[in-house]
């Protein structure tokens, strides 16, 4: 298993929107990419801070 950069991750979610072969694809070489989470924003709270 390699490590997930921000590059990685950017490119399975753009290709989420309408690159379905490419999805595939890396999921097969890098499953973890289905449960990561990544904060986009500062202003965004972490899933487990109360709202």
């Amino acid at each position: 298993m390699t490590e997930l950069t921000i590059e990685t991750i950017r490119e399975f979610v753009l290709a989420g929107h309408g690159n379905f072969d490419k999805v595939q694809d890396m999921l097969a070489r890098q499953p973890e990419l289905l449960n990561t989470v990544v904060m986009n924003s500062p202003s965004r709270q972490a899933p487990d801070e109360p709202l």
